[in-house]
């Protein structure tokens, strides 16, 4: 199997394309001929006005190539960054639910001591406490 390059394989198919129209009527020849300078005209005229809207900044202009290859290396850093930022905002919350949690703890034994027939400083006393265990 022989591996040829593009360039190569242009320059055959370009000479069977010459080879065949030589077989051809002069008119078919001549039709062929108008056809193949218009498509090339068209093609410059469309490379010009891609190239002008690239230097004028108009970015819409890109060739579709260029946006694919933009979104495939866009979408992927994309899809990290809204993993990191999910991750963020789920550990914020996780510790703002914390915190309300432990104030609510709090909040119960501050009111069950401001609530209680004791005063607060026979909570603090260590002969309290161990008479609370005694018993």
């Amino acid at each position: 199997m022989t591996v040829i390059n593009h360039t190569e394989f242009a320059y055959k198919v370009r000479a069977k394309l010459i080879e065949g129209e030589n077989s051809l009527e002069p008119a078919i020849q001549a039709k062929l001929r108008q056809i193949r300078q218009q498509a090339l005209l068209r093609q410059k005229t469309a490379t010009e006005s891609v190239l002008s809207s690239v230097k004028l900044g108009n970015t819409l202009a890109m060739p579709v190539n260029t946006w694919q290859r933009i979104t495939k290396q866009l979408v992927p850093q994309l899809g990290t960054g809204f993993a990191i930022l999910t991750l963020v905002v789920g550990l914020v919350a996780l510790d703002a639910y914390e915190d309300f949690i432990l104030a609510q703890e709090m909040a119960e034994v501050d009111s069950a001591l401001l609530t209680d027939d004791l005063p607060p400083e026979a909570y603090a006393d260590n002969a309290f406490s161990f008479f609370l265990k005694a018993d």
